[in-house]
């Protein structure tokens, strides 16, 4: 939809994902990536407004109509990360402007979704300068990468530490609805034995481990909610799932 990259397009984007570099930009000017997006500063400078930075999607799209939703929300996620650390590492800052381009008339030159961060200054006529922007050397664009590389660093250390905490205080929570080690009669009489609670990787949802005591003593995993839940049976009695034998 709505389309004009060229045919066999040689993305410049695509190219820094897979560490080459260009006249332009390298992998040097990465400052922060995660599973979906990278963030570089950007090698072309506004006068008044040095060290902004690219937010770009790690799977190439061309604009805002092809996108894919939940992508589309992790550039979001990472354009107020790096608004955060524009406006708290640079000296002077005083607010972060976003743009982003689609088509020729919406002035896009580069067929890969983008995002700009402008760090802001009182009257920088950031819009009214266009014409002025150059390119700048490496050279220029290292102390602000540097920079936002030390925040992003020291922030994602913070949030591992805070993401940690929240995952041990939801598994300690879950432990305290299931005892490990105890045997557990499903509803339709068969035992299995608790070998631990756990959390799926994919979403952090609390999960029971536990084995079959009957026939090969196969392992099964179950989400907590499930072992928890009341099953209705054929005739109308609502039993507990699992019941815990004393």
């Amino acid at each position: 939809m709505f389309s004009h990259e060229p045919k066999d397009y040689v993305c410049p984007f695509c190219a820094i994902l897979r560490g080459e570099t260009d006249e332009y930009s390298s992998v040097s000017d990465i400052v922060f990536q995660d599973s979906e997006t990278t963030v570089l500063v950007s090698p072309k400078w506004w006068p008044n407004n040095p060290g902004g930075v690219l937010v770009i999607p790690n799977k190439h799209y061309e604009n805002i109509y092809s996108i894919p939703d939940d992508a589309l929300e992790a550039i979001s996620r990472t354009v107020k990360r790096m608004s955060i650390a524009i406006r708290s590492t640079y000296d002077g800052c005083e607010g972060t402007s976003n743009r982003q381009h689609n088509e020729p008339a919406g002035r896009q030159n580069v067929w890969h979704f983008h995002t700009h961060v402008f760090p802001r200054y009182e009257d920088d006529q950031l819009y009214q300068r266009h014409t002025e922007s150059r390119f700048v050397s490496p050279e220029e664009r290292k102390p602000y990468v540097d920079k936002l590389r030390a925040y992003c660093k020291e922030h994602q250390d913070e949030e591992y530490k805070r993401s940690q905490a929240e995952l041990a205080k939801e598994l300690a929570a879950a432990s305290k609805q299931v005892t490990v080690g105890a045997q557990y009669m499903h509803y339709k009489q068969l035992a299995y034995t608790v070998l631990q609670v756990a959390l799926i990787e994919a979403n952090n949802e609390p999960c029971v481990v536990y084995r079959a005591e009957y026939g090969e003593h196969a392992i099964w995993v179950r989400p907590l909610s499930s072992w928890l839940e009341q099953v209705r049976l054929k005739d109308g009695t609502v039993v507990p799932r699992f019941s815990r034998i004393e």
